[in-house]
């Protein structure tokens, strides 16, 4: 008979089979999923109680910031493939209770950028959790997200924009620009470059219109994956000068210039300021740029400085003075116009050694903030000698004068001379560091200020992995990219965080681009 039972046993009905088949995968089911209010709490606290009861709170959320400090970049991973969080050793099979999404959100806020990404994978509540002012608040006093310059841009085979930054020791994949289709199209791929971009701190702002239409200027936040398009200019063109200012309140302003036109010659002189307090262009009528039309003849953000003293904000620039030459133009970001006199701020030229600078001429100039100082780093060809100058305008905060000093002067083989970029940038790096990029090789001269002998030239040889088509931005790319969760792209009105598109920004679209 016990034969028979155990024969029985193995030849169950086929309903009966099927039965208890369906509930072991029900079983299993359960057990792997993670659940909002449940599974990722797990996750998280490896607790069976409410967080908010434990006597060792503090210690779990002291324990939440103690990842491995080697993930503090986010881009360690790549962002399309996040891989998921897997459960952690101390997990226990008993759910705990409800947590609150306050308490989630605190949690959540303690962890590296990394594990902050991976974290939104989980489900949609944690997926939501940066837009909330829980998370938001205690980020804010967080450490820096990372720095990063120089950045590359690729386009994968599809045509979608990415870029890579430089965050001192290697390059890493940042946060993807191909995260809204509709506002962000893809770059023409004909071209070996477009878009005028321009960068600071958490925030880009790209003009993504394509002639012969006008421009649609648009400003995100990558980390966040939010996105708001900017009302169309008063003089629609594509402007040649475009500049963005995060503030520390948390609005900000963006300055355009000049036109990429030819043949309307009114346009290349005209001056627009947003606010993005205001949700507006202003074009005040004395904002108009002085001299030579188009006198602002090359693709660039300028340079910000301010004067401690008088509070003055001023925009530098680099644009032809009429005939004397190319120097340096001076906005003012609170009065809203152009400052007068610029032959004081001619960029000099080498001497040719014969007491002039005949026969020389400029091959590239770009402008750079860095650590509070404009400096202004050039390419100049004398006869069959091509030499790298920089130079730091030093402006004098009682008096507002301002005086070129030398900083480096370095002879260099002639370049391969791209008529559509240039083969050498120059931009921040590390403090009282500036860095020579090469946009071709792909390597890095770091030039070092702080040294009391002069100038230490150190040089990085790096060569990123570029999947896809190499790109250029229209303008050299002069600014250093800090990620960030805190800063909006609608500071005064909130998103929708299924779209991460503002509301208003979408009423405005539709009126004004015709819902395109």
């Amino acid at each position: 008979m016990a034969g028979i039972r155990v024969y029985h046993r193995h030849n169950r009905s086929p309903s009966k089979v099927g039965q208890d088949q369906d509930s072991k995968r029900r079983k299993t089911s359960s057990h792997r999923k993670l659940k909002t209010t449940r599974g990722t709490e797990r996750i998280l606290l490896a607790s069976n109680g409410d967080i908010s009861k434990r006597d060792d709170k503090e210690k779990v959320l002291q324990g939440a910031t103690n990842f491995d400090s080697a993930s503090t970049s986010l881009m360690r991973n790549n962002l399309t493939e996040v891989p998921m969080v897997r459960k952690s050793p101390v997990t226990t099979e008993r759910e705990g209770p409800h947590i609150s999404p306050d308490i989630m959100d605190l949690i959540i806020s303690k962890l590296p950028m990394s594990k902050v990404m991976q974290m939104r994978t989980l489900s949609r509540d944690c997926k939501n959790t940066i837009f909330r002012s829980t998370f938001i608040n205690s980020r804010r006093s967080a450490i820096s997200e990372g720095t990063f310059s120089p950045v590359v841009f690729t386009t994968d085979p599809s045509g979608a924009l990415h870029w890579l930054g430089f965050d001192g020791s290697s390059w890493l994949k940042l946060p993807p620009l191909n995260f809204s289709p509709k506002h962000f199209p893809s770059p023409d791929a004909d071209l070996f470059k477009d878009y005028l971009v321009a960068c600071h701190r958490g925030l880009l702002c790209i003009n993504v219109g394509k002639a012969p239409d006008f421009e649609k200027i648009i400003v995100c936040n990558p980390l966040k994956q939010q996105v708001k398009v900017l009302p169309p200019l008063n003089f629609r063109r594509h402007p040649v000068l475009m500049h963005l200012r995060v503030y520390d309140t948390g609005h900000y302003t963006v300055v355009v210039a000049g036109s990429a036109a030819m043949g309307n010659e009114e346009l290349s002189f005209k001056t627009e300021q947003y606010d993005s307090r205001t949700g507006e262009w202003e074009c005040p009528e004395d904002s108009d740029l002085s001299g030579l039309p188009f006198c602002l003849n090359e693709f660039q953000n300028g340079a910000y400085y301010k004067n401690e003293i008088s509070g003055e904000e001023l925009l530098l620039c680099v644009g032809f003075i009429e005939s004397h030459g190319r120097g340096v133009l001076v906005y003012d970001l609170k009065k809203k116009k152009w400052i007068p006199g610029h032959l004081n701020r001619l960029i000099p030229l080498m001497d040719n050694g014969r007491g002039g600078a005949l026969g020389c001429n400029f091959a590239s100039t770009q402008i750079v903030e860095h650590d509070g100082c404009v400096y202004l780093f050039s390419e100049q060809e004398c006869g069959n000698e091509a030499y790298f100058r920089i130079h730091k305008l030093n402006i004098d905060a009682k008096s507002s004068n301002k005086m070129w000093v030398i900083m480096m002067v370095e002879k260099r083989s002639r370049g391969r001379g791209l008529l559509v970029y240039p083969e050498f940038t120059c931009v921040p790096f590390d403090d009282h560091q500036l860095a020579i990029f090469n946009t071709i090789e792909h390597t890095i001269e770091t030039i070092d200020f702080s040294k009391s002998t002069g100038t230490a030239l150190i040089r990085k040889e790096t060569l990123p992995t570029l999947q896809g088509n190499r790109f250029h931005s229209l303008n050299p790319v002069g600014f250093v990219y800090r990620p960030s969760f805190t800063e909006l792209v609608c500071p005064s009105s909130s998103c929708d965080v299924k779209t991460q598109i503002c509301s208003e920004c979408e009423r405005r679209e539709k009126e004004k681009f015709g819902g395109g």
